[in-house]
């Protein structure tokens, strides 16, 4: 399925010269879709349903299969989202453009409860294609960097 509804008509490679691969100090975990200019790294949650959003720490990366409308105050918070939703609408982009967070969406299954804990940045200022690494810096991503604190909990 083209993605171009993802990133404001602009053609997503999956992997291609420069566009993949881990980097020094990183794992890639996923290339979807990216939204924003800015790269972000933090604590990653993986949550199922929106009342769990409550238990998300300012800063940390949201991870879902998709969100909805009842999601939308608890992302407003989030240091970045990403989501596996692939659909036409999707509610994690309009969130991540209306809140200026950074986001991967269209994940290929990125998001998942096997990085909840991790510390990992999305790379999204790499002309509309979106990363997910395992403890990768913000500054060696690319784009602008956005500082959170992060916690060390797992």
């Amino acid at each position: 399925m083209p993605l171009d509804h993802l990133t404001e008509s602009r053609r997503v490679p999956a992997f291609g010269p420069g566009l993949g691969g881990d980097r020094p100090g990183s794992r890639l975990l996923a290339v979807g879709a990216g939204v924003g200019e800015a790269s972000v790294t933090g604590v990653a949650r993986y949550v199922s349903r929106p009342d769990q959003l409550a238990l998300i720490r300012p800063g940390e990366i949201v991870m879902a299969e998709a969100t909805g409308p009842a999601w939308e105050a608890g992302l407003a918070h989030a240091g970045g989202i990403v989501v596996n939703d692939v659909g036409p609408l999707c509610h994690a982009e309009a969130i991540a453009r209306k809140f200026e967070i950074p986001a991967v969406v269209a994940a290929g299954g990125g998001a998942s409860p096997l990085w909840s804990g991790a510390t990992v940045t999305l790379a999204v200022g790499e002309g509309g294609v979106g990363r997910l690494y395992q403890e990768l810096s913000p500054a060696a991503a690319g784009g602008r960097e956005r500082s959170w604190p992060t916690d060390p909990r797992g």
